[in-house]
């Protein structure tokens, strides 16, 4: 299903009607899906507390018990490049 997906980025938003999962293919490795609504950059995670991310702007996601586990080993796989 195609949904309008909205990216809001450091000086402007860029949006498409393109599908959450064709634009998770298109994203480099940094972005990673955390919950069925959100890809987020692992760049700008502060930390994860629980199932919650809190990225360096201070804004907080929820991410999906689906994803949770995907995004703690992303994240520890950039660390530690």
């Amino acid at each position: 299903m195609r949904h309008k997906i909205r990216s809001p980025m450091k000086n402007m938003a860029y949006a498409e009607r393109v599908s959450l999962g064709e634009m998770e293919k298109r994203l480099p490795p940094q972005f990673v899906r955390c919950h069925k609504s959100y890809i987020i950059n692992i760049v700008y995670v502060d930390s994860i507390v629980g199932s919650l991310i809190y990225m360096a702007d201070g804004t907080r996601i929820v991410a999906g018990r689906k994803y949770l586990a995907d995004v703690r080993k992303e994240l520890l796989a950039f660390a530690q490049k």
